[in-house]
């Protein structure tokens, strides 16, 4: 596939290409074609109406756009991926990194960043019917409760100082969860305590 970045500024220019060399450049909006399936886009030149929905709604038509805010907040975020963007992450992301989520996104996955994810499963959470029991049975004790933390969206480091366990721990009993329950990700694993 072939990805289209749509930016003015120099700087964050030569980083993107620095992730991913060959896109197409173009630092209007004006100028993305029709063939542009695959889009990073610049937040800064959305303007003043930054983040309303019904822009981005228009942008991700027919298109998976990864919206890279240099303000990377929350809630710009949550309207970014309910808006139908495919991605949300900040401009000046390390170019390594860069490239995974483009990877990630172009696998026809959504990316989220780490403090966005725990946001989304805190909410995901409370609208959720109270959690069946049957998902215990193939984990131990441990990963029962590595699991409770990590559906409720703690992060790794924060798992492992309330189980007074370390982040490798944390790490090794996820991986152990998520092939046991037969899931990917927090995402799946959240739903899977939920049913």
């Amino acid at each position: 596939m072939h990805w289209w970045f749509v930016v003015a500024d120099e700087a964050l220019k030569a980083r993107w290409l620095e992730a991913v060399s060959g896109a197409e450049i173009v630092s209007d909006l004006a100028e993305l074609g029709e063939e542009a399936r695959w889009v990073l886009l610049d937040a800064s030149l959305l303007g003043t109406g930054l983040l309303m929905p019904e822009r981005l709604a228009e942008l991700t038509q027919n298109r998976r756009l990864v919206l890279a805010d240099p303000l990377h907040q929350q809630e710009r975020g949550l309207t970014a991926l309910a808006s139908g963007c495919a991605g949300y992450c900040h401009a000046y992301t390390e170019p390594d990194a860069l490239r995974q989520i483009l990877e990630v996104v172009a696998s026809g996955e959504v990316w989220v960043g780490r403090e966005l994810l725990s946001r989304l499963l805190g909410g995901l959470n409370a609208n959720l019917p109270a959690p069946s029991e049957a998902w215990r049975e193939p984990l131990t004790e441990r990963e029962q409760a590595v699991a409770e933390c990590a559906a409720q969206g703690l992060v790794n480091k924060e798992i492992a100082s309330r189980l007074d366990i370390t982040v490798r721990t944390v790490k090794a009993h996820l991986s152990s969860v998520f092939a046991k329950l037969g899931v990917r990700d927090r995402v799946q694993l959240a739903l899977r305590l939920r049913a």
